[in-house]
């Protein structure tokens, strides 16, 4: 299971948030500075929506309330130095409409800028 703590394949939400001028959310991670989308590990009895909607909503979204997600595309596999032959990660992307004005906030922990 190597560093990721449970046998077989370990999903990823990730949120694609396009705003109306096309704009898309991105956020800079704490510990390595890289740009991604918002998203994280898919918690047990989560679906890939549920997951990416509560990461965007932890880090980048706090006052989330309603929007609109879809899973767009296929899961792909990530290469990561954590997988091993036992445990993998494997990730989906999810497209969230915002139907609300929302304040967009790094949550200061995993996420320095949003």
């Amino acid at each position: 299971r190597g560093l990721l703590g449970r046998y077989g394949p370990q999903y990823l939400g990730l949120a694609a948030v396009i705003n109306s001028f096309g704009e898309v959310l991105t956020i800079e991670h704490s510990e390595t500075g890289m740009l991604g989308l918002p998203g994280g590990y898919v918690e047990p009895g989560e679906s890939l929506i549920e997951g990416a909607l509560r990461e965007l909503t932890e880090e980048a979204i706090p006052g989330l309330q309603r929007s609109k997600a879809k899973q767009i595309g296929e899961l792909f596999f990530v290469p990561d130095p954590k997988t091993t032959d036992n445990a993998w990660l494997v990730a989906g992307v999810v497209a969230v409409e915002l139907i609300d004005d929302v304040e967009i906030k790094a949550d200061g922990i995993e996420v320095k800028n949003a």
